[in-house]
């Protein structure tokens, strides 16, 4: 049975790779066409590898990561850096190679808090600089210094290589106190730039490393398979709980992304994991069946981080969900759970769940200028400041 699942595997994953290359290269040109403003960082930066272990079980509730330089890094991974202040050339490390966008960048006096954020991909599609007028905004109206993160992808590089390279940026930001504020280094995430960023804190760093988590939108339960995820939603608005019958957002915008899509996306980035799982002796799992096996797999707290130990995340938390979005029950799910740690408000512990009304998923991504979601956007994003200040 074990080299029947390995052998399915890697016959669908064979069939899935040249889809989702084709399918990016679409995308990636369609977007080119239709974005009028490039993003433009402060810095380009590319940071090398490290190797990282865990030294416990994929499905304990609490691991732990060892993070080392790697002899030779594997690659180098490209960040977007935006400054709350200028930076010079000279005042960027010079051990890896770095692009600046600007010769005339002036120092920062001390240094600066710190958001590192994963853009949304589906695990599959290229998305640095889809967030940037955000990375811009929290840059300069929070006074910190954001770590747009460009991660590598499934299915070419499936669980755990983008939450490693997490792990990277993270060290690397906390080898610059001289730079970054390390007592102040928060981490956030848009769908599934924001599973990679709840996964990180909640299993692979010491608890009150960062100081806040910020996500919008993200998935974070991969062991309900998305047709069931998109079934429970369709059900839940038919009976007129939270949205009557609507179908589509009222404020414009996609809805939900499609389940058949949603399921190429957890295929290309967990299948190796799953079949791993099954190739492994039953004495190491569960001595069961591979369905109990793979079911383990994605109930792994990397994977999917509602299942991670609600104390370990940060202090601060944002959950940002949409009404006509099928993620959004899993995040305010956990969100709630987090809050029932301690209580709201007691121990320094702060939890905030938004459900934006009348938009979906990526709802503030392509907002038209003077719109009622636009507005809607801008009033999320300034939540965010407010958190990132202490507000």
């Amino acid at each position: 049975m074990a080299f029947l699942a390995t052998l399915w595997t890697k016959t669908r994953l064979s069939i899935l790779t040249p889809f989702v290359r084709l399918l990016r290269a679409i995308i990636v040109t369609l977007a080119r066409l239709a974005i009028e403003n490039k993003p433009n960082p402060d810095v380009i930066q590319y940071i090398p590898s490290l190797s990282t272990t865990t030294a416990t079980s994929p499905t304990a509730k609490s691991e732990t990561t060892i993070v080392a330089a790697a002899p030779v890094p594997t690659h180098e991974i490209k960040v977007h850096i935006y400054n709350p202040s200028p930076l010079p050339p000279s005042a960027i490390q010079a051990e890896t190679p770095t692009e600046t966008c600007d010769p005339k960048l002036k120092p920062t006096a001390s240094p600066s808090p710190v958001l590192i954020t994963a853009c949304g991909s589906g695990f599959i599609f290229p998305g640095l600089g889809l967030d940037a007028s955000y990375c811009r905004l929290i840059s300069s109206k929070a006074a910190h210094t954001v770590v747009d993160v460009e991660y590598r992808l499934a299915p070419e590089h499936p669980f755990p290589c983008a939450i490693e390279d997490f792990i990277s940026v993270v060290t690397w930001v906390q080898s610059q106190p001289e730079r970054f504020d390390t007592s102040r280094i928060s981490i956030g995430g848009f769908s599934a730039g924001g599973n990679i960023a709840a996964s990180v804190p909640a299993n692979l760093f010491p608890p009150g490393t960062f100081a806040n988590l910020v996500l919008f939108y993200p998935v974070l339960d991969a062991s309900i398979s998305p047709k069931v995820k998109m079934e429970t939603f369709r059900a839940d608005m038919e009976n007129g709980g939270k949205g009557g019958s609507r179908k589509n957002p009222p404020l414009g915008g996609m809805g939900s992304v499609p389940a058949c899509l949603m399921k190429i996306m957890q295929a290309c980035y967990l299948e190796s994991a799953v079949a791993e799982a099954r190739a492994r002796p039953t004495s190491s799992c569960t001595g069961k069946d591979d369905n109990v096996s793979a079911d383990a797999v994605l109930k792994d707290p990397r994977i999917s981080p509602t299942y991670a130990d609600a104390s370990r995340f940060p202090a601060r938390c944002l959950f940002v969900t949409a009404e006509y979005d099928c993620l959004a029950k899993e995040a305010e799910d956990l969100g709630e759970r987090i809050r029932a740690v301690d209580g709201d408000g007691e121990a320094g512990r702060t939890v905030i769940v938004r459900r934006v009304l009348g938009c979906g998923h990526q709802f503030d991504k392509g907002c038209k200028p003077g719109s009622e979601r636009e507005k809607v956007r801008d009033e999320v994003y300034a939540t965010v400041v407010d958190l990132l200040k202490g507000d």
